[in-house]
């Protein structure tokens, strides 16, 4: 989604996203705008004219993480930014101009005495605070390659935006293989759109064309396994 990635040894991804879409990802709690400077895939990412806030929900209490940031620097001057885990300072990442920058940290067990934890990245020098996308891996013991056990950490999850003027995505994590389905019907009860599938574990971002029906109130249903949501969207223009 990211990148050509190499996990780290004896690691499995819990969550992995792409950023800088017009629809925030399920993760990020805060940020100012967001860029897309050409068509490669670090050239979209989020932006913060201070800070940019991102959570992680749902991890295990005790358990030692890994958080690998990218960061894509497309002005004439330094990108310097100060990373804070739950309120600590975890050091700063520069990024020079034109320049990928990647920057990894630990995440000890004595930091998750919680479910939750709270990444910000704060502008200390340059236009913005900004990155483009980020890995997280929980550590095991034992050493090996994970399989099933892989799968089964990446979390379900399902974001739905609920106004949209032009394109439209849809972001959804699915820890296991899987059919997935997705239905858009209008007020009348009339289908508008279906995508039935099978998908791989992961984190997927689909376009939904809604910037071809009519303004109005639509309902959109998702389906995979013992999850059933639905979510009502306003398409205005």
């Amino acid at each position: 989604i990211v990148s050509a990635r190499v996990v780290p040894s004896y690691s499995v991804p819990v969550y992995l996203d792409n950023l800088g879409f017009d629809v925030p990802s399920f993760f990020n709690v805060y940020r100012d705008t967001f860029f897309i400077f050409g068509d490669e895939f670090y050239e979209s990412m989020d932006a913060g004219f201070d800070s940019l806030v991102y959570e992680f929900p749902s991890l295990s209490s005790g358990r030692e993480y890994t958080l690998r940031l990218y960061f894509y620097n497309p002005w004439d001057r330094k990108l310097k930014l100060r990373l804070e885990v739950d309120g600590s300072s975890r050091g700063n990442a520069v990024v020079k101009p034109g320049s990928i920058e990647v920057v990894e940290r630990n995440i000890s067990r004595r930091v998750v005495n919680g479910s939750l934890l709270v990444l910000r990245v704060k502008r200390r020098e340059g236009a913005y605070a900004v990155l483009y996308g980020f890995e997280f891996y929980e550590k095991v013991r034992g050493g090996g390659i994970q399989t099933q056990g892989q799968e089964r950490r990446i979390r379900y999850f399902l974001s739905v935006p609920s106004i949209v003027s032009g394109k439209g995505y849809l972001r959804f994590g699915i820890p296991e293989a899987g059919e997935v389905k997705i239905r858009i019907y209008d007020v009348l009860g009339r289908r508008r759109y279906m995508l039935s599938s099978r998908f791989n574990p992961g984190i997927y971002r689909i376009p939904l064309p809604l910037s071809r029906m009519p303004q109005g109130i639509y309902f959109l249903l998702f389906e995979y396994k013992e999850h059933k949501e639905k979510r009502k969207i306003m398409v205005i223009r």
